[in-house]
């Protein structure tokens, strides 16, 4: 039977873990373990992980000795920590969202259908007040989108183990920089695009994607969600997450020079060029544009 090693970042969800790992464990023709980081949890988290672990042996856990910088962090803890080499697969979860049980099984055989090393789905977002809408990720996959996001929420990813393996060397060979960044599912996809692995994005729904407020930007389907990314991207930062991934790409970062040009002519035309490789949808290509000319404009240094 197909193994799958699925990593699941946990801190503070006693509302949802519970939940959660019960729709992780219940996956069609899949043989699973399921490895478990605690960032120092305050509630009961880690005790109902305990309790899990305790009856069901394919359950791994342990607790962070100090707590992570971040979700992103906890994540990469688990990736640089664990031997993927007797898996055929690894998938990430969250530890708040709801696996529909044939989410792995259908990941699995796209990946195969398609002949792709990474996959990643549409989901459906769970709101509080429990109502559900559909979130399309599935758009056509353009030259240069991995650098403005990820192929979607990390929690749909699956990874094939010698992509994994690859993906575990490149955050171990500089640790420094790698500390520096905030949003693993987007690095992942950056990773895979601009090493020429190849990506497939489901029109699958295979999870239902919870919204609150603890997400870290959560799902771009309102103005409020898409003031916040646009908010981020003029903080500045986002420009430094694009470079410290350069860094860590280091052989690719020439053809993208002009991302980080003391020029910002050179830099404008650059943007003005190719924002239209850069998102999916029509109208986020320009908000892009005209944020981008924005920043690049009221740039005071190079970061």
């Amino acid at each position: 039977m197909t193994k799958v090693c699925v990593l699941l970042a946990s801190y503070n969800g006693a509302r949802w873990i519970e939940h959660q790992i019960d729709t992780i464990l219940k996956q069609k023709n899949v043989k699973i373990d399921l490895f478990i980081s605690d960032d120092c949890s305050t509630d009961e988290t880690l005790e109902i992980i305990k309790k899990i672990s305790k009856k069901n042996k394919s359950v791994f856990f342990w607790k962070n000795k100090k707590k992570s910088t971040s979700a992103t962090q906890n994540f990469f803890s688990l990736i640089t920590n664990i031997n993927f080499k007797k898996y055929d697969y690894v998938s990430i979860s969250d530890q708040d969202d709801l696996w529909n049980i044939n989410k792995l099984q259908r990941a699995i055989k796209m990946i195969h259908k398609k002949k792709v090393d990474c996959y990643s789905s549409d989901v459906s977002i769970l709101y509080q007040n429990g109502q559900i809408k559909y979130l399309k990720k599935s758009y056509n996959q353009k030259k240069m989108d991995f650098l403005f996001e990820g192929g979607g929420p990390g929690s749909t990813f699956v990874l094939k183990t010698k992509f994994a393996i690859n993906l575990q060397k490149n955050l171990k060979s500089k640790k420094n920089i790698a500390k520096k960044i905030n949003f693993h599912d987007w690095y992942i996809y950056f990773f895979a695009r601009v090493n020429n692995y190849t990506w497939f994005i489901d029109f699958f729904s295979g999870l239902k994607y919870r919204q609150h407020h603890n997400n870290q930007l959560g799902a771009n389907v309102s103005l409020g969600t898409i003031l916040k990314r646009i908010t981020y991207i003029l903080s500045g930062d986002f420009l430094n997450q694009i470079k410290y991934f350069f860094i860590l790409n280091s052989k690719m970062s020439k053809k993208y020079f002009f991302l980080f040009s003391s020029n910002k002519l050179k830099t404008l035309k650059f943007i003005t060029k190719n924002f239209s490789h850069f998102r999916r949808k029509k109208l986020e290509k320009f908000i892009c544009l005209f944020v981008l000319i924005f920043f690049v404009i009221i740039r005071k240094r190079l970061i």
